[in-house]
């Protein structure tokens, strides 16, 4: 009997397609579950990374700030121990850094300084000397900033040729501090100035 044959046929196929069905769904869901699972393990921990992240980041923002403010307050305490502005001790400190000397000499250099001009002023025959060698006034000198002041020597000794002459100038007038300054007085003038301008 057809009928009889074609019902069982169908009967056979249904539970076969049963069966199937199930284990392709187990299949399915085993491996779907396990993407799905992996999937949200796997952004878990990317959200745990990024949280690390954010609070690595944030401390660094910290830490930078601390060390930022740091710098500057020590910038702040020595340019005034020096007596020179803050951002005139941050050029210098970079034109010193780019010829093999400390911005620390400075202070030496400059307490000398000022002491030599005083000393011109005070009709000291070699301290005037020494200026008028210079080709600087001490007349015009006496009007100027420490800063100015330190700026308009150092680019007259830059000016001179390199010898003897140069060097005694440079120890009576700056100090021990001269010795360092070597590398910066055979640079041009327009050199530390192109430095200074690099600086900022």
């Amino acid at each position: 009997d057809l009928r009889f044959i074609s019902g069982n046929i169908t009967q056979i196929m249904s539970g076969e397609a049963a069966k199937a069905g199930v284990s392709s769904g187990k299949s399915f869901g085993s491996s779907f579950g396990g993407a799905v699972g992996t999937g949200l393990k796997m952004a878990g921990g990317a959200a745990v990374a990024a949280a690390a992240g954010m609070a690595a980041l944030g401390k660094s923002l910290v830490s930078n700030a601390k060390e930022t403010a740091a710098y500057g307050d020590n910038v702040d305490k020595l340019s005034q121990k020096i007596g020179i502005s803050a951002e005139s001790f941050q050029e210098w400190d970079y034109v010193f850094s780019q010829n093999g000397a400390d911005i620390g000499i400075l202070e030496g250099g400059m307490k000398k300084l000022s002491s030599s001009l005083d000393d011109a002023k005070n009709g000291s025959d070699s301290a005037i000397e020494n200026f008028n060698r210079l080709g600087v006034s001490v007349a015009d000198l006496s009007t100027m900033s420490q800063e100015d002041i330190f700026g308009a020597v150092i680019s007259a000794l830059q000016d001179m040729p390199e010898g003897v002459e140069r060097t005694a100038i440079a120890s009576d007038l700056l100090g021990r501090s001269a010795m360092e300054l070597g590398p910066l007085l055979n640079q041009t003038a327009e050199g530390t100035e192109t430095l200074k301008q690099l600086a900022h």
